[in-house]
């Protein structure tokens, strides 16, 4: 997990005075050059099977992909969850979704 990638809490307050999440993200060189490796290859696919234009709107960095938020691993302070999704703070709850998606 990059720990400059994270959601946090915001000092900013919605109307009922609870904090906003604040989301700090930003791609690296290495992300950067996969995902323009992946865009090319996308555009690749169409046109051999005889497409001649596709419209790829940029990476979908701007939420829409609504997935991860919170942390697996095997420490209880650093983490929601371990391996098998397993709440480390409630036995038998198992927390299922895109929240532990590697983001």
């Amino acid at each position: 997990m990059r720990k400059r990638n994270r959601v946090s809490l915001s000092s900013v307050k919605d109307k009922l005075g609870l904090p906003l999440a604040k989301v700090d993200f930003k791609l690296s060189e290495r992300d950067q050059r996969t995902l323009d490796f992946l865009l090319n290859a996308a555009k690749q696919l169409p046109k051999k099977q005889g497409i001649s234009s596709i419209s790829i709107p940029g990476y979908g960095l701007n939420g829409n992909h609504p997935l991860g938020g919170y942390v697996c691993g095997n420490d209880p302070q650093s983490s929601v969850v371990d391996e098998w999704m397993r709440s480390h703070e409630h036995d038998n709850l198992y927390i299922l979704g895109g929240g532990t998606f590697n983001a």
